[in-house]
Formats: C-alpha cells, sequence, structure tokens
C-alpha cells in the first residue's frame, strides 16, 4: 500500500514492535488518524487475535458474530488494544484488510476518549514546567480555558 490519502478507521498490515523493541512482527493494527505532515505519519493502535480473559478498560473486541464483522478483513474475533499505541509513516504500511463500521468506530473514539481522560472530565497530569509558565503567564491559562 503506497501513501494512501486518507488512512482513519481502516485495519492495515504493518510491522508492528515487540514491548523490548528488539524486533518487530508483521500484525493487524488500526489507523487511528489520517497522514499527518511531510513524512505522513499515522497513529496506530495495535490489533491481537488473543482475547484476553481479562479485558482493560482501553481494549475492544472485534467479534467475528457481529454483522459487520466482514469489512474488517480480520479472520478471527480480535482484540483492540487501544493502550497500544505507536506512530509511523504510511510507508510501512505492507496491506490494506479492510476498516471498522461506523458504529465500532464511534466505540474506539469513546473509549480513546476514557484513556486520555477526554470525556470524563478528569485532570490530565501537569508537570512542573507546565506549572511554572502558567504561573508566570495567567493570561495564557484564561486564553486556553
Amino acid at each position: 500500500m503506497e501513501n494512501p490519502l486518507t488512512t482513519k478507521n481502516k485495519i492495515v498490515l504493518i510491522p508492528f514492535p515487540f514491548d523490548t523493541l528488539d524486533a518487530t512482527k508483521v500484525r493487524p493494527a488500526l489507523c487511528l488518524t489520517d497522514p499527518i505532515g511531510p513524512h505522513r505519519h499515522i497513529i496506530l493502535a495495535f490489533i491481537s487475535s488473543r482475547l484476553p480473559d481479562n479485558l482493560l478498560e482501553s481494549d475492544l473486541v472485534i467479534d467475528s458474530t457481529r454483522e459487520d464483522f466482514s469489512i474488517t478483513g480480520l479472520r478471527v474475533s480480535s482484540t483492540l488494544r487501544l493502550h497500544r499505541l505507536m506512530t509511523v509513516t504510511t510507508s510501512l504500511i505492507k496491506r490494506e484488510l479492510g476498516e471498522l463500521s461506523p458504529a465500532l468506530q464511534k466505540k474506539v473514539l469513546k473509549k480513546l476518549k476514557k484513556v486520555f481522560g477526554l470525556a470524563t472530565g478528569e485532570p490530565t497530569a501537569v508537570t512542573s514546567e507546565q506549572e511554572t509558565t502558567a504561573n508566570e503567564h495567567p493570561q495564557t491559562q484564561k486564553q486556553e480555558d
């Protein structure tokens, strides 16, 4: 697949790194963005064919019994791991498998908002550098609110 114009919500095959970063394995992943910038970077979420006994809050099962499963291009029920993300250039995409249905796209968006603390109104972590900047430039903070 050579530099697609749109990738968001598509399921692709990509070399995904192991946790140790010493090797990669070509695996399915969900494109969370369209290409960004001159190097056409995309943000991806890992898809596993293993269905864990205990799902994490950031996991979403893509069930093969769903009516819309066939458009994913996946062969078996899989788990979308929305806490396992990476950014790569589109040139690393080996092949497009399929895409998520609009119903699954809504579920992904809801879970991503929760993962990043955007939907619940939970405060996000503030670094001491951000606190210092806010204290030195209080007008900046007012504009952002």
